[in-house]
């Protein structure tokens, strides 16, 4: 069995921003104890934003479902990884509106 002790911790976030009229406003890579990297998008909901995970689709009789292939087990962790994101996008946004230069988009948080 697995130790359930292992701290996590968010090692790097990167913030890919996009130019569009739609909700997507970000791609971003969320680096957790410098060994593992996960893909997400950062979405502008109604509500404010939220990370969207990468999933599959699959059929279910006549219906299509989807199934979150990366997903928090803790509510409170989501959260906190959700606002390092948002933290980060908007460092980015800030950056870009304050030097309109055209190089790449992105900060890396160490």
């Amino acid at each position: 069995m697995a130790n359930k002790n292992v701290n996590i911790e968010v090692t790097d976030v990167r913030v890919y921003e996009i130019d569009s009229d739609s909700s997507l406003v970000a791609n971003v890579s969320i680096t957790i104890n410098e060994v593992l990297v996960i893909w997400c998008k950062l979405i502008e909901g109604k509500r404010g934003y939220f990370l969207s995970f990468p999933s599959h689709a699959y059929k279910k009789g006549k219906n299509t479902e989807y199934k979150d292939d990366v997903f928090f087990l803790d509510a409170d962790v989501r959260q906190m990884v959700t606002d390092m994101v948002v933290n980060e996008y908007n460092d980015v946004v800030d950056a870009d509106e304050e030097d309109e230069e055209d190089a790449p988009k992105q900060r890396k948080r160490k």
